[in-house]
């Protein structure tokens, strides 16, 4: 399990920022954006742009990238 703040950004808080997808997004609707605030990275659902987002300190989101690359969070075919 990732360590994280376990705090979730109210969409008000994070209205302006930068929200960037993946390159590798296939624009189907199945995509996480991802911000920068204060050091703090933030992970909403695109299609909920108005929604909560999750915060992750910087030790949580290294974590969470290097496993992600890994493949651990990939679906079984």
């Amino acid at each position: 399990m990732i360590a994280s703040s376990d705090t979730h950004s109210p969409a008000a808080a994070h209205s302006g920022l930068a929200w960037r997808k993946s390159r590798r997004s296939n624009n189907g609707g199945s995509c996480v954006e991802v911000a920068v605030l204060d050091g703090t990275h933030l992970a909403r659902d695109s299609k909920a742009s108005n929604g909560p987002a999750l915060a992750f300190d910087r030790p949580a989101w290294t974590q969470f990238i290097k496993r992600a690359k890994a493949g651990f969070f990939d679906l079984p075919e």
